[in-house]
């Protein structure tokens, strides 16, 4: 009777043992089944762009949840079937009961914000808080002086002026008790603002490509793009928060692999993917024609700045205004024209410095009278002239981040993947793989069971069996 209780207390003891082994199994498994999933990542993604995703489509084009519980069940059959074929006694068999994903993150979720998450954990390994905040110090100071009075309402008030002027003249020539006026001299130079006209009816590209430097002709369908097509949703209660530094780092992040015109990808489907981020058209001709037409007008509106605080290039305007409106009519009249003949220089002083920028050189935010390009008296033949590289200000990278930073996270991040998805679907055996199936992370339910084995030895199994309910998360943390 002693020997029986001794023994029932040992066997006891090891089945209590033998329950938190295998309690501590099923956690393992639980962990291990998930990591191992993820290791199957979207291999394009991961080689091209240093992301890593996993496709929820396991290559059949449509997003499937059920096939990556299946695959994990899978896993754990073979993890289940090698332990059993090891020498001697198992004493830790264990049967999966089901395994259940409650919660999965794709890559186009909450709006790009997971997207720029993803990048941004990529990047705080190379760019830090400080240099990040000097990007966008340089970004702001870039961007100084676009809101004050637009360059091309000082047209448009000029054009008005000299209009109302005619009117008046035609008048006053026509009343027959009308004394003679005196007569306004001849306009010396042809109006800046007709100049202007002239130049902007040859076609923008046309005026800014330097010479020898031809457009890329590629093109793309955008009509299924993320930001138009109906996208899957992710089931995940909480996304971590972003905030400029993100931002700012998924900027970064996207730039080096998708190309611009200085730099073109030639191997992308778009050679000018930092031109779509901004402009999200079609082809590269088009997103090219509308960046240069925004970074005219952010240079214009630098220039105009400048050109107001230059008294020589002041006094130069108010001649020209004087030459063309004539010297006896209202100050207020040659002050309107004197501003559009201003904001017609500075254009054309920014049509120079984007064909700078696009020849490799740099333009300084603010210009000075060293750094000023353009004649007023030879505006037309200024836009043909060789614009010299200057190694002095910013680069066209750096313009591009101007236009990029005044786009919103769920542009700039769908647009990315745009990118990304296309350049997957060139590559043999992924031509169906969308963005929208990607998973970034998940969470999952899994069930198992075990029968006592020390328990039943004198014939007291009473039918029950151990259950254990195991919990697992993972997401990418980048490269």
């Amino acid at each position: 009777m002693v020997l029986l209780a001794m023994s029932s207390l040992i066997l006891g003891l090891v089945e209590g043992s033998r329950y938190y082994g295998l309690k501590e199994d099923a956690k393992e498994f639980t962990g291990l089944v998930q990591e191992s999933l993820f290791a199957g990542y979207q291999p394009v993604l991961a080689e091209d762009f240093q992301m890593f995703f996993l496709d929820g489509g396991f290559g059949s084009g449509n997003f499937n949840l059920a096939a990556a519980e299946d695959e994990m069940q899978a896993l754990l059959y073979d993890n289940f079937a090698l332990s059993g074929r090891r020498d001697g006694m198992n004493l830790y068999r264990l049967h999966m009961s089901g395994i259940e994903i409650t919660e999965y993150l794709l890559a186009s979720d909450a709006d790009g914000k997971v997207f720029e998450m993803q990048a941004a954990k990529v990047m705080k390994k190379i760019i830090g808080q400080r240099a990040a905040r000097k990007i966008l110090d340089r970004i702001k100071e870039t961007e100084e002086g676009k809101d004050a009075k637009s360059p091309e309402d000082s047209i448009k008030d000029a054009e008005a002026a000299l209009a109302q002027l005619s009117e008046e003249k035609e008048s006053k020539e026509g009343e027959k008790e009308q004394k003679e006026l005196p007569k306004t001299p001849e306009p010396e130079m042809e109006n800046p603002m007709e100049t202007l006209k002239k130049l902007r009816k040859q076609g923008i590209l046309a005026l800014v490509m330097p010479a020898g430097k031809a457009v890329s002709e590629k093109s793309a369908s955008v009509d299924q793009s993320l930001l138009k097509r109906k996208l899957n949703k992710g089931v995940y209660k909480k996304v971590q928060q972003t905030g400029w530094y993100e931002r700012i780092l998924m900027q970064e992040f996207i730039k080096p692999f998708v190309g611009n015109a200085v730099m073109p990808k030639e191997d992308g489907v778009l050679s000018y993917g930092t031109e779509y981020l901004i402009c999200g058209r079609g082809s590269d001709r088009e997103n090219l024609k509308k960046t240069v037409n925004q970074l005219l007008l952010l240079r214009e509106a630098s220039n105009f700045l400048y050109l107001q605080t230059d008294k020589g290039k002041n006094a130069e305007a108010f001649a020209a205004a004087v030459a063309i409106a004539g010297i006896t009519v209202n100050p207020v009249i040659i002050e309107a024209v004197k501003q559009g003949i201003l904001a017609a220089w500075a254009y054309v002083e920014s049509i120079c410095d984007v064909k700078t920028l696009l020849s490799g050189g740099k333009v300084p935010p603010m210009k000075n009278p060293s750094s000023w390009k353009t004649q007023l008296s030879n505006l037309q033949g200024a836009v043909a002239q060789d614009c010299s590289k200057s190694l002095s200000g910013l680069s066209y990278e750096n313009y591009l981040d101007v236009l990029l930073y005044g786009k919103s996270v769920k542009q700039i991040a769908y647009r990315s993947m745009d990118l990304m998805e296309w350049d997957m679907q060139k590559e043999y055996g992924y031509e169906t793989c969308k963005m929208d199936h990607m998973i970034v992370g998940m969470k999952l339910a899994a069930e198992y069971e075990a029968n006592p084995l020390f328990s039943g030895i004198f014939g007291k199994d009473g039918g029950f069996c151990y259950r254990f309910a195991e919990k697992a998360s993972y997401i990418y943390d980048g490269t």
